[in-house]
């Protein structure tokens, strides 16, 4: 029988760990919300496109789509030429070494060495095709997404990843507990075989193991966990279930979605935020005004949209602006061709 101080104590330290990771996560998401947006025709000046990615999805970054606004803001800045090839895709030579950027907006020179290190990786024999890059560029995107990844979640405070890993490892030991409760409560042995669902836990977030870790889960963990609920008596099985689920949702829901950031990151993010607002809800007179002052403006813009996710409402607005020609980067073509297969 399981008195009432065991399941009081079992509950208690099983829903502190969730509670305080919920409590967390609707902070920062406020904290982003509430952050004061201020209205910008451009992103911050100096800023690529991996500044704008790391800064505005911190550690939600995805680098694996910044290839191709890279490829642009590249050729838009005059480093690279863009040319039409037939039989290997698109055609894009070197026109000069990256130059690291001159201003007070730019700050993290880290982002510029990851850029210019993929840079001159992908452009060592001068000229790149575009459908030779999954093949031979493989090994250097894929070095080039885990440091932009790692550069990423820099933007959030610098203890995040010890609060984190408490909270995680606190979660674990709520399930140890409440297992180890119910054992003295009972007398039943049956419990120890809870070590191996409990060492699932641990695994699957911190063993490397791919694509097969569900399935290590579910065999590690998931069958001597349903082993151990079908002997027990229904009030302990529904603890363990209760203790196992809110360890998952502590680790593997609530914890990837929190999002603290650094103050000087925060205003940076309302920057970009006034940015990708401005664009989206701009009328056709403020932007032909833009284009007015600036005829390269849809071209300086459209490597960020790429990383904003707001191309599509973005070029909706700019087909009803008369623009004078192609980018100067793109050599040969006409334009409305070649802005409908600039992602390659």
């Amino acid at each position: 029988m399981i008195d009432a101080v065991t399941i009081v104590l079992c509950s208690v330290f099983m829903a502190l760990p969730l509670l305080v990771s919920v409590i967390i996560l609707i902070y920062g998401k406020m904290k982003l919300k509430r952050a004061l947006e201020t209205v910008e025709f451009y992103p911050p000046e100096g800023f690529s496109p991996i500044d704008v990615m790391t800064e505005y999805y911190a550690r939600h970054s995805k680098p694996k789509g910044l290839i191709n606004p890279l490829m642009l803001y590249w050729a838009e800045n005059g480093y690279i030429k863009i040319e039409d090839d037939c039989r290997r895709g698109l055609k894009l030579t070197k026109l000069k070494e990256l130059e690291p950027p001159r201003n007070a907006d730019a700050e993290r020179l880290e982002t510029f060495n990851l850029e210019r290190r993929l840079f001159k990786n992908i452009f060592d024999g001068k000229v790149f095709y575009t459908l030779t890059a999954r093949s031979a560029y493989k090994e250097d995107c894929d070095k080039f997404v885990k440091s932009v990844s790692a550069e990423a979640k820099k933007v959030t405070i610098s203890k995040w990843a010890l609060i984190e890993g408490l909270l995680s490892a606190f979660s674990v030991v709520s399930v140890i507990f409440s297992s180890f409760m119910l054992w003295l409560a009972l007398e039943e042995t049956m419990f120890l075989v809870m070590l191996f669902p409990i060492a699932a836990l641990v695994a699957l977030r911190f063993v490397p193991l791919g694509v097969f870790k569900y399935l290590f889960f579910a065999l590690w963990g998931g069958a001597p966990a349903i082993a151990v609920l079908f002997n027990v008596p229904a009030a302990a099985a529904i603890i363990i279930v209760c203790s196992l689920l809110c360890s998952y949702l502590t680790q593997y829901v609530v914890l990837p979605f929190v999002d603290l950031r650094r103050p000087q990151n925060l205003k940076t993010y309302a920057r970009l935020k006034g940015f990708k607002t401005f664009l989206v809800k701009a009328e056709k007179p403020q932007l032909e005004m833009l284009v007015e002052e600036n005829p390269n403006y849809y071209f300086d813009i459209l490597p960020y949209c790429y990383v904003l996710n707001i191309t599509k409402k973005v070029r909706e607005k700019f087909d009803k602006i008369r623009l004078d020609g192609p980018a100067p980067y793109l050599a040969d073509s006409d334009f409305g061709d070649y802005r409908d297969r600039l992602m390659f």
